[in-house]
């Protein structure tokens, strides 16, 4: 880093007397050397009239010395000597001075400021000596301040760079921050906003989270007031189910109901005709199951199967559609269709999926087919089990799935879960139908119940 070299605080006295007893020195040789001739010329003067006054007679020399008394002393040499002292003494001091104690006395002054009685010329010289001196001082301290003037001017282009870069960049910086304080007072004004949009929402919550709360627990407390009246109707149909059935009943007894029987058969056309008709409901495309008494096994699967073609008010006309040759559709044959009642209309339930062309796919197709059968045949269609359900018809009892091991696949995981649903499924609807007393059907008892054979075509009631 460049020195800064301090500057002398007080006036140069030193140099301004150098200076000027080196003007006084030059003057005083200028005028010297003018005056040498004059005073040369006045010396010879004075020494003829000297050598005159010394050569005259006593009587010669009191005449001039009388004369030289009553001529004016202006003119004389002696009042031109004292004259050029005078002036001598003005410039030597530079203060008219008419005597030379008084010119001694300002010499005194300057030689105590030189410091050496040398005489005038000593004095000059030493002066000279001195100022020199004081020159080498002057260049040194001027060099020296020279350097120190580059190394101010380079310290103060670089400050100013630096200042200029340090502007630049706190104009970039206040910039920046403005722009940071502008996005942070939106922000905040935005954080603000939200949190108080939030607090809102989150009291809204509350409020619809507190009143949800207490609709529940309203609900709750109607859903045990219902469970309770329920409870208190599954009882009450239980004892009506029992009456109706007599004691230990059997709700499958309606499975064993006969609907009516065979008046004639035509075997040669595999025709027969019914004791049902238009009068009792009877619709073409509606099917029966053909039993040879009123023992119906539990499997529903009887000697054969027919379809309605032709109604009558009393009577209709049936086609054979299965029948054993060894055991083959006789007159005085009952006929059943659990789906079918001439009195009144029963309530099917359908749950799962069922294979009914035995393709070894259950599809949920069949169990449309299945709920169409059942709408075909007079009966009615419910989505859920309750106290008003007849019968159950549910696909075939599905076996456990095995548990994969821990660690595998995800895959194996989501088909397992999916069979547990539905084997956990079909055992809650099974324990259902059981606990309110409805009969459960198969597929294969439905079907053989119904006395339908799965690819016939069947006509709307």
């Amino acid at each position: 880093m460049a020195r800064v070299v301090q500057r002398r605080s007080g006036p140069p006295y030193l140099l301004i007397i150098f200076v000027f007893l080196f003007l006084v020195a030059a003057t005083l040789a200028v005028l010297l050397f003018m005056q040498r001739d004059k005073v040369m010329k006045a010396g010879a003067q004075k020494a003829q009239l000297l050598d005159k006054v010394l050569s005259a007679t006593e009587q010669q020399r009191s005449q001039i010395v009388e004369m030289l008394d009553k001529a004016p002393r202006e003119g004389t040499v002696v009042a031109q000597l004292d004259g050029q002292v005078g002036r001598l003494v003005h410039l030597i001091t530079g203060r008219p001075t008419a005597t030379v104690a008084a010119a001694e006395e300002e010499a005194d002054k300057a030689y105590e400021l030189v410091g050496t009685r040398a005489g005038l010329a000593g004095t000059v010289i030493e002066a000279y000596k001195l100022i020199d001196s004081a020159r080498q001082d002057s260049k040194a301290w001027q060099t020296k301040y020279d350097e120190a003037g580059k190394q101010l001017e380079v310290m103060r282009k670089s400050l100013l760079d630096q200042k200029g870069q340090f502007d630049q960049a706190s104009q970039g910086m206040d910039a920046k921050i403005a722009e940071l304080t502008k996005k942070f007072d939106e922000f905040q004004k935005a954080h603000e906003g939200r949190l108080e949009q939030a607090k809102s929402e989150w009291a809204q919550q509350q409020a619809e989270y507190e009143r949800q709360i207490a609709g529940k627990v309203q609900e709750s407390q109607e859903q045990q007031v219902k469970e309770q009246r329920l409870l208190a109707e599954i009882e009450k149909l239980r004892r009506r189910l029992e009456e109706k059935l007599g004691q230990g009943g059997d709700p499958n007894a309606m499975l064993t109901r006969i609907d009516g029987k065979i008046l004639r058969t035509l075997d040669q056309e595999a025709t027969c005709y019914v004791d049902l008709g238009a009068k009792e409901g009877v619709t073409v495309g509606l099917t029966f199951s053909v039993y040879a008494s009123s023992n119906i096994p539990d499997s529903g699967q009887g000697k054969g199967t027919i379809r309605v073609n032709k109604v009558s008010d009393n009577v209709s006309e049936c086609t054979v559609t299965r029948q054993d040759p060894k055991d083959p559709i006789m007159p005085g044959d009952l006929v059943a269709n659990v789906a079918y009642d001439a009195l009144r209309s029963y309530t099917f339930v359908v749950e799962g999926v069922f294979d009914l062309h035995g393709t070894g796919r259950a599809t949920p197709e069949g169990a449309e087919e299945i709920r169409t059968l059942i709408q075909r045949f007079g009966a009615a269609v419910a989505k859920d089990l309750d106290f008003n359900t007849d019968f159950v018809v549910i696909w075939e009892e599905p076996t456990p799935p095995p548990r994969p091991i821990e660690n595998a696949p995800r895959q194996v995981w989501e088909v397992y879960n999916e069979q547990m649903k539905g084997f956990k499924h079909y055992q809650d609807v099974k324990a259902m139908a059981q606990q309110m007393r409805v009969p459960v059907l198969n597929t294969n008892r439905f079907l053989a119940y119904v006395g339908y054979v799965p690819g016939e075509a069947i006509s709307g009631r």
